[in-house]
């Protein structure tokens, strides 16, 4: 029964409600990234669905973690 009326104090429900509207704030904050995320890969499928020919001219890589390469590197013909 103290757990009872521990809810009903007035601080403590002050607390909780502190508590349950930073967790919806959180939620709205996710919520927008999910709708930006999602307008942007609708964005993408519809380039990708109409037949458009991509042209990449310049990448750029930051960092390579594996430059372990298995098998043969061709820098020549090979001579049969």
């Amino acid at each position: 029964m103290s757990n009872l009326q521990n809810i009903r104090d007035p601080a403590t429900q002050a607390i909780i409600t502190e508590k349950i509207l930073k967790k919806l704030e959180k939620l709205d904050k996710i919520s927008e990234n999910f709708d930006r995320i999602t307008v942007a890969l609708e964005r993408i499928a519809t380039v990708l669905e109409s037949d458009v020919h991509i042209n990449i001219d310049h990448a750029h890589i930051d960092q390579i973690d594996h430059n372990h390469v298995e098998g043969k590197i061709h820098t020549k013909e090979d001579n049969w």
